[in-house]
Parts: C-alpha cells; sequence; structure tokens
C-alpha cells in the first residue's frame, strides 16, 4: 500500500465528524505498523478527542503504536485548547512518522 492509499483511507474516516465538530474541521487519522492499519479514528464531536486520539485509543495493543506511522489529513495540533496537543500524545506514544496532507493554519 501507499502513503496515498492511506491518506485516501484518512479522509474517508474525517467524514465522520460531518455535522458535529463545527467550528474545528473534519479530520482522520489511520495508524500504520509494517504496512497493516492497526488503528483508526476521527475528530467526532467538538470540544471532545481528536482523531488522532481515537486513533491511538482504538489500538487493541498499544505496543504496536510506538514506531507506526500516523496518516493524518490535518497537521496534528501543537497548542492546548480544549484538549491536549495531539502532536504531543504522538511523541509520548513514539509514532516514528507523521504524513499530512494539509497544514494546521493555527
Amino acid at each position: 500500500m501507499t502513503d496515498e492509499h492511506y491518506m485516501q483511507r484518512a479522509l474517508e474516516l474525517a467524514l465522520g465528524g460531518e455535522g458535529s465538530v463545527s467550528p474545528n474541521p473534519l479530520v482522520g487519522c489511520v495508524l500504520v505498523q509494517q504496512g497493516a492499519i492497526i488503528g483508526e479514528g476521527w475528530h467526532r464531536q467538538f470540544g471532545h478527542a481528536h482523531a488522532e486520539v481515537n486513533a491511538i485509543e482504538s489500538v487493541a495493543d498499544k505496543q504496536q503504536v510506538a514506531g507506526a506511522t500516523a496518516y493524518v489529513n490535518l497537521e496534528p495540533c501543537s497548542h492546548f485548547g480544549k484538549t491536549p496537543p495531539c502532536a504531543d500524545r504522538l511523541i509520548k506514544e513514539k509514532v516514528a512518522r507523521v504524513v499530512i496532507a494539509n497544514e494546521d493554519p493555527n
């Protein structure tokens, strides 16, 4: 599978937040380890966990997150707001690589 394939899946997941995340953007995240999807998530509701956190939480064996690649259609947030920074969580979980489709304008 290619980066484009996994990013397309992240974009599909992002649509799950339609109608419930505004004013935040629609964001999806796919976690991949050794060519296999190990976790998926999207931002489901304004003020609640973001896509990256939901993807991490969906992984059955949390040890698999270390060394994984995260595909996110929007650059992970790096500021404190209603939720902690997603970038910090990805670092804490030792995600090895993050592929984004768009930079976060904030």
